[in-house]
């Protein structure tokens, strides 16, 4: 492995573990706000939080969502 590669292969380590603590965190979460929240309501919350997520980014791209029915319908 030369000297260059090193410094990249850390990083996708560090990466692959972040996401690793991420995912596996909320299966912790759920499992502790489904004893407190009903679950219609937890899905419902996670919808909206990931809806509102991916609007932002959108706007942050300067994009739009798409107006015509015929993509909605594909």
């Amino acid at each position: 492995m030369n000297a260059s590669a090193k410094p990249v292969l850390i990083v996708e380590l560090a990466l692959l573990g972040l996401l690793a603590l991420l995912w596996g965190s909320s299966y912790l979460f759920i499992k502790v706000a489904v004893t407190e929240i009903p679950p219609v309501t937890l899905i419902a919350v996670r919808v909206t939080v990931a809806a509102l997520f991916l609007l932002a980014v959108l706007s942050w791209r300067n994009d739009h969502l798409p107006r015509d029915g015929r993509t909605w319908r594909m």
